[in-house]
């Protein structure tokens, strides 16, 4: 299963789980929710164009994952901002491990 299918399968309550054992607190919770919200209704691919690392974490939080919502997540994971360790979280949430996020299927 490739990266894209683990994160659209990651159901809500596995995402506030992951947030929750990473130490980050209810605040960011209802940020993520509220952020999910609001975006609801715009198109992914207009959100995706220049996401911040809390958008793309409110966008799997929904459930709302195509392929560059899942680029996006690994790319952020290996940055050394704060946010980086909400995303690789939610990749190991999701099972996904450094060596099988690229892969198809």
């Amino acid at each position: 299963m490739n990266i894209r299918n683990r994160l659209a399968a990651l159901e809500s309550r596995k995402a506030v789980s992951a947030i929750s054992n990473s130490g980050a607190s209810d605040q960011l919770t209802k940020q993520l929710r509220s952020t999910a919200e609001r975006m609801r209704d715009v198109p992914l691919d207009q959100l995706t164009t220049k996401a911040s690392p809390i958008e793309v974490a409110a966008l799997i939080l929904d459930g709302r994952v195509d392929d560059e919502v899942a680029r996006q997540c690994v790319e952020l994971s290996k940055q050394s901002a704060p946010s980086a360790l909400l995303l690789q979280c939610l990749l190991d949430a999701a099972g996904c491990s450094q060596a099988n996020t690229t892969e198809e299927g």
